[in-house]
């Protein structure tokens, strides 16, 4: 079935601990995806890699991460979208 036109593909890197082909290669193979970050990964360079290609950011912020202090460093790195388990302190952070 078609999706809907407001839904998105998110490739998570956390999910690839090794990924067998490099960013660039899957930036141009899934054009319009969003790429996601979880504030662990070690491998928050690709996130600036990933925007100098013009690619939408998610950070990942659920999780033993989930500060009020990590949620401030996700809003400084202005993803396209951060998921958190504390919606009331990102809101608090935004506004």
């Amino acid at each position: 079935p078609p999706r809907p036109p407001q839904a998105h593909a998110v490739l998570s890197l956390s999910d690839f601990p090794r990924m067998p082909e490099p960013v660039e290669a899957l930036l141009q193979k899934y054009p319009g995806v969003i790429v996601g970050f979880h504030l662990s990964d070690p491998r928050m360079w690709i996130l600036e890699q990933a925007r100098q290609q013009g690619t939408r950011v998610f950070i990942d912020a659920v999780g033993p991460h989930d500060t009020a202090e990590n949620l401030k460093k996700a809003v400084a790195l202005q993803p396209a979208a951060i998921q958190t388990d504390h919606p009331a302190w990102l809101l608090d952070i935004l506004n």
